[in-house]
């Protein structure tokens, strides 16, 4: 999907490849040189890549709150169904739920998602 905003703005959501991600973006481009507007030097810049993993097991997510520090977990159930983990060392933000299915944001690539995800892994495996 592609949103353009009125301030010339736009932005790329859904694409589950980046090859993808960038035939959609010259595509986009190509039409708007169509349309006839004079474009400046448009440029892609990746902001946020979503990642969804699975930890393959059944969370307890007030263990793993209090395993993950108070001051990094958040888990409110009467507000959202998961657990909002912000680790310190990364600037992922993960959504873990009790069916053990992961939601990573927040990454500038799939290598930090996937750094940010072990990292969880790793700490549900000495925690849990």
């Amino acid at each position: 999907m592609v949103i353009l905003y009125t301030s010339g703005k736009y932005s790329l959501r859904g694409g589950d490849e980046f090859d993808n991600m960038h035939r959609v973006n010259d595509q986009f481009l190509s039409y708007l040189d169509e349309l006839g507007p004079e474009l400046d030097d448009p440029n892609v810049e990746l902001k946020n890549v979503v990642a969804v993993g699975n930890l393959d097991r059944e969370i307890n997510l007030v263990a793993l709150m209090i395993g993950l520090g108070l001051e990094k977990a958040e888990y409110e159930p009467e507000q959202f169904p998961g657990l909002v983990y912000r680790p310190t060392e990364s600037r992922c933000v993960m959504l873990v739920f009790a069916s053990g299915k992961v939601v990573v944001t927040g990454g500038k690539t799939r290598e930090e998602d996937q750094e940010a995800f072990d990292h969880l892994k790793a700490k549900v495996e000495e925690f849990l």
